[in-house]
Formats: structure tokens, sequence, C-alpha cells
């Protein structure tokens, strides 16, 4: 953020994990001895311009700093995988008729909701709460119409979960006023289907899907939670 903010490029944009202009989400992915490899996650309007200043910068061996410790920066590379040929939004509006939608939560995922007494309660990741939250990420980074009416569509019982395979770990989260809460993070396989072949409902599942692996899944994707991969289909 601080070198986001320095730069006349980007300095104008307002770089945060829910705006339009700028949306970055680092993630702690694999650890082995005294090295971390860490992903980076740039989107939004003012996304390559930023891309390029933080390039350039992590390219000069830097120092990412975060609460507690220092990291030095020692290569930078361009991740290769399935998603990585997405530059448009209509890459991730390719349509689908595959009923099954399979999700690997990397790094431990959070889902909350608030109850009529405005109490915050963890939740399970069924599809109501997994897709209505990221169709709001999908608004808040002012993508295009969705086809179908997919909130309402789920509220059927439409779409359900048929298999999973989940861990479920306690996570810490330092709250904005400095105190330490604990949550349920998940982390591994969960499987949906839908029992109706409708093209655009399933369609705009599969695109928030696609959208998943670069933003995240669930609440406090900033500091590296709910990382998602996709298994997609070739139709």
């Amino acid at each position: 953020m601080n070198i986001l903010e320095q730069s006349p490029e980007t300095r104008a944009a307002r770089p945060n994990c829910h705006g339009t202009d700028i949306h970055i989400a680092v993630s702690l992915l694999k650890r082995d001895a005294d090295y971390y490899k860490v992903r980076v996650t740039v989107g939004g309007r003012r996304a390559i311009p930023a891309l390029n200043v933080l390039l350039s910068a992590l390219d000069c061996r830097t120092v990412m700093c975060n609460e507690y410790q220092s990291y030095q920066v020692l290569t930078v590379d361009f991740a290769r995988t399935p998603q990585g040929s997405v530059t448009t939004w209509a890459d991730l509006l390719v349509p689908s008729s595959q009923l099954t939608l399979r999700l690997r939560f990397l790094t431990p995922t959070i889902f909350t909701g608030v109850t009529e007494g405005l109490e915050t309660v963890e939740l399970f990741p069924q599809p109501l709460f997994v897709f209505s939250g990221l169709l709001r990420k999908w608004d808040q980074l002012g993508g295009p119409t969705l086809a179908g009416e997919v909130t309402t569509w789920i509220e059927d019982h439409t779409c359900f979960v048929s298999d999973y395979r989940l861990q479920a770990k306690p996570i810490a989260v330092r709250s904005e006023t400095g105190s330490l809460n604990i949550y349920t993070g998940w982390k591994g396989c969960i499987t949906y289907i839908s029992r109706q072949p409708h093209v655009p409902c399933i369609s705009t599942l599969r695109t928030l899907a696609r959208m998943a692996y670069f933003t995240g899944i669930g609440v406090h994707t900033e500091i590296g939670l709910g990382v998602t991969q996709i298994e997609e289909d070739e139709r």
C-alpha cells in the first residue's frame, strides 16, 4: 500500500480490499524452512499501472512488512495458472452447462453472517453464502450485468453441496479496535451441484467462481484468507 501511495502513477487511485480502482490481496501459500511463497493479486480499474509499480519495487528486493515481521523479497515470478489467461470480463463470462462446480480453499476461508439481532455468526460454505458474497464483490469491482437471477435461484434450493472434504481451523483475526477475534476457517475441497440445467444461472455461478481466484472468497481476504482455486470445465 505504501509503495502505491508514494507513486505518482497510482496516487490518485484508492488502493484497498474492496474498491473498484485497485483491489489487492496478499496470500501466504507455502512455507519452506526460512522461505515463504507469497501470492500478490492485483485487480480493478487501475490494476495495470499498480502492477507495474509493484513489480518495479519488488524487483529491487524491497522489504515487505506486516504488523509482526519483515520479509526480504528474493525473487518475483508471474503465476502460470489456468486463470492466468484471463484479461477481460468476457474471459470470466464464458458460458458453461456443467452441473457440478468444485472449489478448493487453499488458505483458511471464513464465512460470517448477521442475525436479526445484529449478532455476527460463523457459517458453513453453503451456496447462498458463498455466491451471494461473490456477487457483492463482482458489483463492487464494476463487473457487467450477469445473466439470471442467481440469488433467487439458489434460495429455491436449486444448487446445493454434493460433497466436501474440509478441515475446520481456528483463525485469529485482529479487529480495527485491536481486539483479537477467533473464527472458524475452512480449508479443503467442496463440490456444488445444480438440480436443473439452467444455463444462465449455472454460467453465472462459474463466472463468480472464476473471479474468486483473483479476489478470494469469504471475509478478510485482504490478509490472505479465502484463496481459492476452481476445477474448470472444458465446455
